[in-house]
């Protein structure tokens, strides 16, 4: 409701005043819609159209149009106003509270969808923009590497000049974009399974791609590491570690996993103690290969079976011979299997051109010092190089002297993965030489088999 009065603090003379109902008797304080509309003069009979934005009032102020002047002539006009409403929008990172420019504002009219602004400031982070009455409206903003930053207002019940103001906070974001790889052929590699989770744990977020795609884009937040894993059936897997520390700005990470299509990898090929032996104490090399290392290993199966379960009860020694079977049927004797698949494979990617690197690890037991461990495993590592030049009369070797095919390892003395229990005491050969828990750290673990980038 709309009235003039002078029984109100004003600008003197009859001032314009606008009261609003709160409830079924209750009225809000009055409040005076202030200049131009009133002056020190009478300024009366308000109404207002909200429709065409147009009040109309009365004045006695200076200026008014007599018919016929007389000298000091004094009337009352009728004035006419247009009511103008605008939103400041006010944009910034979320992060610092530093502004953001080149924003993209857009105001959407809730009643019907449409959009009456759209506007991008490259200069300014502070947009105004005109609004309609009796509107209601969601305000959106958005950029390049933020996140969306929403906020509404309303010109419903406006009668007089508004200018309202919003303050929006945009998130910056870190996309990682993911991409997953044949690590033989570097073909694109479609349908994988991506594994995406906090280092220190918590829910991960699975995705899988379909038959068409090979890549995803996982959004990250700031401050925090990641694990990513891709997979695929038939291929081995391959993962690694991000980490968003320090970022403060919007940045896309790219990230390309090469899973091979050697899905028996990590391969991991067992060696007798203390075996192949040395010529001399300080050799690193050895003329033996995988296989001869293999077969003389196989042929200590009784003894190693008599060993492990020598000193036990008829009870016990039946359970620790089918345990150390067991070793050599499902590790040793399947993984030399393996092996075998895994040479055929190669000869057939390395007739087509590829070239490949092989990247392997040593172990040793503890029996031994680290130093001559270290010198042991990478006799062990020299053995699998020769089983991989004499496969198939030599069928790889050629690859090797040419450069395609080569092999990298990092040779170990006592493994960083030995089980504290496994004993290192000589005298005790049932459990630091027979037992599968000593057997299984003297090893050779094909880690992978990729292509070697250039």
């Amino acid at each position: 409701m709309f009235f003039s009065s002078k029984g109100l603090p004003g600008f003197g003379g009859f001032d314009i005043f606008q009261i609003k109902k709160t409830g079924p008797e209750n009225w809000s304080e009055p409040e005076n819609i202030g200049y131009p509309f009133n002056s020190g003069y009478d300024d009366i009979y308000y109404t207002f159209h909200s429709g065409s934005k147009r009040a109309y009032f009365s004045s006695s102020r200076p200026g008014c149009q007599c018919e016929v002047p007389p000298a000091e002539c004094k009337c009352i006009d009728i004035y006419e106003a247009e009511i103008f409403s605008n939103v400041n929008v006010l944009t910034f990172n979320a992060l610092d509270s530093t502004q953001l420019v080149g924003v993209q504002i857009d105001l959407v009219d809730k009643a019907d969808g449409r959009t009456d602004t759209l506007l991008v400031n490259a200069n300014s982070h502070d947009a105004l923009i005109p609004l309609e009455l009796e509107r209601n409206y969601r305000i959106t903003a958005s950029l390049d590497g933020f996140s969306q930053a929403e906020t509404e207002v309303s010109t419903s019940g406006v009668t007089n000049f508004a200018n309202f103001m919003r303050h929006l906070y945009l998130q910056p974001q870190v996309e990682l974009l993911v991409r997953t790889f044949n690590a033989i052929d570097s073909t694109a590699l479609k349908g994988s399974t991506l594994y995406l989770g906090f280092q220190n744990g918590g829910r991960s977020v699975v995705f899988q791609n379909d038959e068409n795609s090979h890549e995803h884009i996982f959004p990250l937040k700031f401050d925090k590491e990641y694990t990513l894993k891709g997979s695929r059936k038939f291929f081995s897997t391959d993962s690694t570690v991000i980490s968003t520390a320090g970022m403060k700005q919007p940045e896309r990470l790219y990230l390309d996993l090469y899973l091979s299509p050697f899905s028996d990898l990590p391969l991991t090929l067992y060696f007798d103690n203390d075996q192949p032996r040395y010529v001399n104490p300080a050799d690193t090399l050895t003329s033996l290969t995988y296989e001869e290392t293999y077969q003389q290993f196989l042929n200590r199966k009784n003894d190693f079976v008599t060993g492990y379960s020598s000193g036990l009860n008829s009870r016990e020694v039946e359970a620790a011979q089918i345990e150390i079977r067991s070793f050599f049927e499902d590790d040793v004797e399947a993984n030399f299997n393996r092996l075998q698949s895994i040479c055929q494979a190669l000869e057939n990617y390395l007739a087509e051109g590829k070239s490949i690197k092989i990247e392997v690890t040593g172990y040793a037991s503890p029996l031994a010092s680290s130093e001559y461990n270290n010198r042991l495993t990478r006799r062990r590592i020299s053995s699998l190089t020769n089983h991989f030049k004499e496969f198939n009369n030599g069928a790889l070797k050629r690859y090797f002297d040419n450069g395609q095919l080569t092999l990298q390892h990092v040779a170990k003395g006592e493994g960083e993965q030995a089980e504290e229990s496994v004993s290192d005491d000589k005298q005790n050969v049932r459990q630091s030489i027979f037992s599968p828990e000593a057997s299984k750290l003297r090893r050779v673990t094909i880690t992978g088999i990729r292509i070697q980038q250039k």
